[in-house]
């Protein structure tokens, strides 16, 4: 974790996570018609873990920050990230 903080749309305060590096996770390519959520199904088969993808990629502060062409990692597995997926409830 790391010591910022983000405000999500439930007016929560959370800290800002960051989920480090594992060669376990899988690089994604992003295409022009798709957005974190369509990702993380594709990936989690769960629309609702995009954020799971944005504390891997520190420098999305939002799903709009994603751009086609760019690489971004997917943090496999998903369980490894079980600590943090306690902050989505």
């Amino acid at each position: 974790m790391a010591g910022q903080i983000k405000t999500t749309t439930r007016q929560e305060i959370i800290p800002n996570i960051i989920i480090k590096p594992d060669p376990r996770d899988m690089p994604h390519t992003v295409k022009s018609h798709e957005t974190l959520s369509k990702i993380s199904y594709l990936y989690y088969q769960s629309a609702t873990l995009a954020k799971v993808i944005m504390w891997r990629n520190p420098e999305l502060f939002n799903e709009f920050d994603i751009k086609p062409g760019m690489t971004i990692y997917i943090p496999m597995p998903l369980k490894r990230c079980n600590q943090y997926l306690e902050l989505l409830k």
